[in-house]
């Protein structure tokens, strides 16, 4: 029996090896609770040794996202994605009145599969990418795990406080890459003016405390290893509070780290950026296996 590791009072499990046709049959196998296509898609490796990135996308866009990762054939790990509520919607004809945008409505569907992920084998450890949009909804899912406010809605979905602290030990054997995300509705009104659509959001945002610029002074107990890439310039959300953004972050989460990308503009394949969150894996990876191997 493989005995488990205990360091600084966390249970660290000895890495499992990932089983591909678990994984391929995970979506099948969890039902969908909300009233919209959920739409979990997997995209599974032969590589023996790949793990799992769950992908978070952003505005407009869905579970298309992994095909995306998948086609510039940077990563030979497994990429798993997902449709937030408001996914591949219409920027034009959308009304963001009926919008998840910075509730927890929107934070749910990543939560729950999450949840599910750490109840496979392969699920004690997650790294976490979420861009843009989806990054925002990354820093506020977080903070809901390190907090008691939304318990209930959690409980709904069959979250309990322990299964919160399992979600937080998978992403802390993980990376979390945060690519261009998204800091604040005011960052981007700033940049590109304000109009009635954009402040419908900003006031969800601002009345749920879902702020992301904000939200993240709420990870103090978070402990993750995460990656932030800015594109720079951002032509869609913006530079302005970048440096607010990052000071914020290291000052709650001490493993944090920072690169600049100029790749064209915030919806380009930042590729140097995701090479730095891969080479993040690599490192996290040897150094989870000198703490889990008994001296």
């Amino acid at each position: 029996m493989k005995q488990l590791m205990l360091i600084s009072g966390f249970i660290f499990l000895p890495n499992l090896a990932i089983d591909k046709e678990v994984l391929s049959s995970f979506a099948a196998k969890i039902r969908n609770p909300f009233s919209y296509d959920l739409g979990i898609k997997t995209i599974t490796s032969p590589d023996r040794n790949a793990e799992i990135i769950v992908c978070c996308h952003g505005y407009g866009h869905s579970n298309a996202l992994v095909d995306v990762i998948h086609s510039y054939g940077i990563t030979s790990h497994h990429l798993i994605g997902f449709n937030f509520p408001d996914h591949s919607l219409n920027p034009k004809t959308f009304d963001h009145s009926k919008s998840s945008f910075g509730t927890i409505q929107e934070l749910l569907p990543l939560l729950y599969v999450l949840h599910h992920l750490t109840k496979l084998a392969c699920g004690n450890k997650i790294h976490l990418y979420g861009f843009s949009a989806g990054g925002g909804a990354v820093i506020n899912s977080l903070a809901t795990l390190l907090t008691t406010t939304y318990d209930h809605e959690l409980a709904s979905l069959g979250i309990s406080p322990q299964d919160k602290q399992n979600i937080l030990s998978a992403l802390r054997r993980g990376v979390i890459f945060l690519n261009c995300p998204l800091k604040s509705m005011e960052e981007i009104i700033s940049l590109r003016g304000p109009d009635k659509q954009r402040e419908i959001v900003l006031n969800q945002y601002a009345r749920n405390d879902m702020r992301p610029i904000d939200t993240v002074l709420k990870l103090t107990q978070l402990n993750c290893t995460i990656l932030v890439n800015f594109e720079n310039p951002d032509e869609i959300i913006g530079n302005h509070d970048d440096a607010l953004f990052i000071k914020r972050l290291k000052s709650t989460n001490f493993d944090t780290h920072v690169i600049t990308s100029h790749d064209g503009n915030h919806s380009a394949f930042h590729l140097q950026a995701w090479k730095h969150f891969l080479k993040n894996m690599s490192i996290k990876k040897a150094n989870r296996a000198a703490l889990d191997c008994p001296a």
